[in-house]
Formats: C-alpha cells, structure tokens, sequence
C-alpha cells in the first residue's frame, strides 16, 4: 500500500522515498520561477498558475536510465534477426516504440499481430488482428519469429483477451505450430520463482518455458538479472529460476 501511495504522490511531483531531494527541488524549483520571470520578455511564454507542473527531482537524475528489461531484450532480439536473411519477420504482440522500430530502422519488413486495434501506417509494416492462442498463419511457415513479453499476459484479461488459467499453454503450441522448420524463435518471458501478479503478468520458471516447447530446439538461453543493468549470455537457468523477476531471453529452432 505504501509503494502505491509513493507511487501516486510522485504523480504529483513528491518522492516519499526522498523527501531531501524533494525538499531541494521545491527550492530550486522556486528559484528558477523567479529567474524566469524576471528575464523572459515573451508573452506567450508567460508563467501562470496554471500552467505550472513542477518536475523536482530531473536535476539530480543521470543523463538516461537503461535498467529496464525491455531496453536489453529489444536490441537482443534486434540484432538476431537483422543478421537473418529473411526479407519479413513476424512478430507477436511485442513492444511497438521498443523492438518494432529497432527492426523498421533497420529496412525489415514486419507482419505484427495483436488483440487490439491499432491504427498505424509505416512503410515496411503490416498489422493483423488477431489472438495468439489462434494465429492467422499455416503450419510450418514463419521461417523468423518473435514474441517478446507477451506469454506472461495471456489467459488473464489485462488486453481484452478471455479468462483462462491455461492461456500460455495454448500460445506456446501456436508459435510452435507456426514455426517453419529451421526458423527461429526469439521468446522472452519474466522468469525467476514461479508465481502470478493477478491480473498484471505470470512469472515462469525457466524449466517451465523449456517445458512449453518441446518441438523446438533451444539455441540459446540468456538472462536479464532483477538488477535490469545487463544481459547474462548463455546464463544459468538454475540461476535464473532463483530470481525474483528477471527476464528470461530463449532464441529456438524447429
């Protein structure tokens, strides 16, 4: 409760956690209004009351922060699939502003599928509606393939789709159906001690993922740490499944 109360009250520009630097930032902040005030000559960039938001803390913050699971995980899966010679790849539901773009830039031509609507017109960039336990696609056909942060969700209703405790089984045997011979597979699921976060995501134990694909081939499994600040090539899954929520990186072939 109290990590939610931060949570909110940092919405509103208050760090619970630091009340120093909040402290800090409520003098800075003051100070530079006055600055403001007194040397700027332009109307429409006058300060008023209401327009005011007050960012406290950017000042005390590094240039940019990379601990995240989706920062590694896109440029690993990217950099796997830009060295394929596949003119399309397929992907299922991942992260559009993330790993999508990281393809597109690169000249890839991408089929996306997803549950919800999405209206969005790029060359290179083709979208299907559809659900994963039901993929729009024949059998052994996707020579490249990806699913990156997706299996945690399904069966659990957070994007719309039905309620059903067993959803990922039946998403995992659809990619695995899809899947051309020899074509790759680049998956990506929190892993670490098994458990769910209702409705928010599962966490699979790695040994359960290797369990959801028994056709396929595993080329390589690599692990973001719960410290999100690098990627551990061909990690541990003993160690892995030790983790609080890391993310499990699984490149397969069929």
């Amino acid at each position: 409760m109290l990590k939610k109360i931060n949570h909110l009250m940092k919405l509103y520009f208050l760090d619970l956690k630091n009340p120093v630097r909040t402290i800090q930032g409520i003098f800075w902040f003051c100070k530079d209004v006055v600055i403001w005030m007194k040397q700027n000559r332009e109307f429409s960039f006058k300060i008023s009351i209401k327009n005011i938001i007050p960012i406290l803390t950017d000042k005390n913050q590094p240039a940019g922060s990379v601990r995240s699971q989706y920062f590694f995980q896109d440029i690993w899966a990217a950099r796997k699939i830009n060295t394929l010679c596949t003119e399309t790849h397929v992907d299922i539901g991942s992260s559009l502003c993330g790993f999508i773009a990281h393809l597109l830039s690169a000249g890839r031509s991408v089929v996306y599928v997803d549950l919800r609507d999405l209206d969005l017109k790029i060359n290179g960039f083709r979208y299907i509606k559809s659900s994963i336990v039901n993929l729009p696609f024949s059998d052994n056909s996707i020579p490249s393939l990806s699913c990156l942060h997706v299996m945690e969700h399904i069966g659990l209703g957070r994007y719309g789709d039905s309620i059903n405790p067993e959803g990922y089984k039946y998403a995992a045997k659809e990619l695995c159906r899809c899947l051309k011979r020899d074509g790759r597979l680049l998956f990506s699921t929190p892993v670490g001690m098994e458990t769910i976060r209702f409705n928010a995501h599962r966490i699979f134990s790695p040994y359960t993922i290797m369990n959801l694909f028994p056709e396929l081939k595993l080329i390589e499994f690599s692990f973001i740490p719960d410290s999100m600040d690098r990627i551990v090539v061909h990690a541990d899954m003993e160690f892995a499944a030790k983790a609080k929520m890391g993310c499990g990186l699984f490149e397969f072939t069929k």
